[in-house]
């Protein structure tokens, strides 16, 4: 997305926000939105609001045509870690493409984002970086952040909280319950869930008629809606679908990206259960051997400073490295690897399966 793109829906955005006369509901229905697990079912939002139906269908139509919308899921649940990695500006190539999550380009150089199993580890990956490898690291855990906006908006007053201000308050907040789940699984319980999660993760707002529409149009399949509805019902039962996160709020399209390192688990732990509470977070990943986090934070450059300052005051922490770069920098992204999971021994593997093949053999590819 382009930095003038993306500044035009935050400020449209921010703007409904706060305005209590025009939407004077719309930070409760977003709230609901959030704890919400896909399809979004306006009868359960009615339910959570008190609202009267008719005005829940005009806020959930306003939604989704002017939020930035994203579900939240657990990568670890589906047996996955992130390893991010810096390799310098002289590489011709980028390697292991089919693990790739995502390209940024930096001043520093390029920064890569990759998926890997986390029975195999990440070393399959970077043996093909080693010559021009900067900088490593392998996270075992992604969490998304888990925002109430309404905690974040002074209608009175018609703002939103800055950077710094919004800081204080998600550490004032008392913690959400299994908002940071570091539990994983050695993998998905089978591709057919990763087939819906990889879907999801490019479209959040899709309905099972749309799911069962889509699947079928890109992986040439018989999918029909009740085997949606049951591969769905996986992701939810296994925690690895936890609900939505809004990237409409966010204060900049420049992102600066923390590597925070603590010295003991205590700080780490409840750093933890505050900052995914805070709104200028979209993601973070957590490696909780070494009590290290991988922060990227959309903030406005003067805003930055203090922000700073209050994560090494609030969560004890100390900045070992940070990345900045714009959004419109992020020339390359990717959705879930599905087809490097083998369904034949039920396990990931280094290369590609021969998914087609399979699905062919158990007649699931449409004629």
């Amino acid at each position: 997305m382009k930095e003038e793109d993306f500044l035009l829906k935050t400020m449209k955005f921010r703007s409904m926000l706060k305005s209590p006369t025009v939407y004077p509901h719309l930070p409760t229905v977003l709230d609901a939105i959030v704890e919400e697990k896909p399809p979004i079912k306006e009868v359960r939002i009615v339910d959570k609001t008190g609202l009267h139906p008719t005005m829940v269908a005009r806020y959930v139509k306003l939604i989704r045509k002017n939020a930035i919308m994203q579900i939240r899921f657990n990568l670890a649940m589906v047996g996955l870690g992130t390893l991010i990695a810096l390799i310098d500006s002289s590489a011709k190539d980028i390697p292991k493409k089919h693990w790739l999550a995502s390209v940024t380009l930096t001043w520093r150089g390029a920064l890569l984002s990759y998926k890997y199993p986390l029975t195999l580890g990440p070393e399959f990956i970077l043996s093909d970086l080693r010559d021009h490898l900067i900088w490593s690291h392998a996270f075992p855990y992604k969490i998304d952040a888990f925002v109430k906006i309404s905690n974040y908006v002074d209608r009175d007053r018609r703002e939103v909280y800055d950077a710094p201000r919004a800081l204080k308050k998600a550490f004032e907040l008392k913690p959400v319950r299994n908002a940071v789940r570091l539990k994983k699984r050695d993998k998905p319980k089978d591709l057919f869930d990763l087939f819906l999660l990889a879907l999801l993760e490019a479209n959040p707002h899709l309905n099972y008629k749309e799911m069962s529409r889509k699947l079928k149009e890109k992986l040439r399949m018989r999918f029909p809606y009740r085997r949606v509805r049951t591969h769905l019902l996986h992701l939810l039962k296994y925690d690895v679908i936890t609900g939505f996160a809004f990237r409409s709020i966010l204060e900049s399209p420049i992102c600066t990206a923390l590597l925070l390192q603590f010295d003991n688990n205590k700080n780490f732990t409840d750093f933890l259960n505050h900052i995914v509470l805070y709104p200028y977070l979209t993601t973070m990943f957590i490696d909780d051997q070494k009590l290290m986090v991988f922060l990227p934070l959309f903030i406005k450059i003067k805003n930055l400073a203090t922000t700073l300052q209050l994560i090494r005051e609030l969560g004890d922490a100390e900045i070992d490295d940070m990345f900045t770069f714009s959004i419109e920098n992020r020339v390359a992204t990717y959705t879930l690897p599905f087809r490097n999971y083998d369904p034949i021994s039920k396990s990931w593997a280094e290369n590609p399966a021969d998914i087609d093949r399979w699905l062919r053999e158990i007649g699931y590819i449409a004629v």
